[in-house]
């Protein structure tokens, strides 16, 4: 992030970035860096305009704050970056309000909510900028299904299933979402559940989250998605 200039509130959307990020590596551009440049195995065979190298920029932004891999450790996984979901005073104010019976100021409640966040864009749960960047594009790898939430997944292809699913005899076993509530706040499996559900018809009928798919399919607006310095 050094490389970049400051902004003026330290915030970078992540198409923003990406724009910038492909400047730096243009060669025509006063900000030329030339040891910096995308992976070889980014480029596709044809030769590119220059909206289509600025567009590889955004779909690699994209992959890099989106796709989690183990074999790399990221800036904002050393902690050198911050990735988080611009919100109102007032959405925080009222997430708040689900999470105050177990004790949790605001600022907690907002890192709760921006950590859920993070487990919804780690699977690539979010909107793309039209006409800029393909779900099939190399930068995300193996992930190349257009990936989105829905309640439970029960057998719909390309979901996460925000509550795990439950066994004949309702019994379930936690998912990402349930696991991290639950150690978090140390609630049954009962509350742990209720809570979950609750904190689902929250996002999705204020539509504070999410964006709607055919109705049922649910991601992060990528609008609203930004790079920061950490706190």
């Amino acid at each position: 992030m050094s490389i970049l200039p400051a902004r003026r509130d330290g915030h970078w959307i992540f198409v923003s970035l990406a724009e910038q990020l492909a400047e730096i590596a243009d060669p025509a551009s006063d900000k030329f860096d030339p040891d910096f440049f995308l992976p070889v195995s980014r480029l596709p065979d044809e030769e590119l305009d220059a909206k289509g190298k600025r567009d590889l920029w955004v779909a690699e932004t994209f992959a890099y704050f989106g796709i989690p891999d183990s074999a790399r450790e990221s800036a904002e996984d050393l902690g050198l970056v911050a990735v988080e979901y611009r919100l109102k005073d007032n959405e925080r104010a009222a997430f708040h309000r689900l999470l105050e019976p177990a004790g949790l100021s605001l600022l907690d409640a907002d890192g709760v909510l921006q950590t859920l966040f993070a487990f919804m864009r780690h699977r690539k749960a979010f909107t793309l900028p039209k006409g800029r960047v393909d779900p099939h594009a190399l930068a995300f790898g193996r992930i190349t299904a257009d990936i989105g939430f829905v309640l439970r997944r029960e057998g719909i292809r390309n979901t996460e299933g925000w509550l795990p699913r439950k066994n004949n005899d309702g019994s379930y076993r936690h998912n990402f979402i349930t696991d991290y509530l639950r150690r978090l706040l140390g609630l049954s499996p009962e509350q742990t559940l209720s809570l979950a559900e609750g904190i689902w018809d929250f996002l999705t009928d204020r539509s504070l989250a999410v964006v709607v798919q055919d109705k049922r399919n649910w991601k992060l607006d990528h609008e609203r998605l930004f790079v920061t310095k950490p706190a």
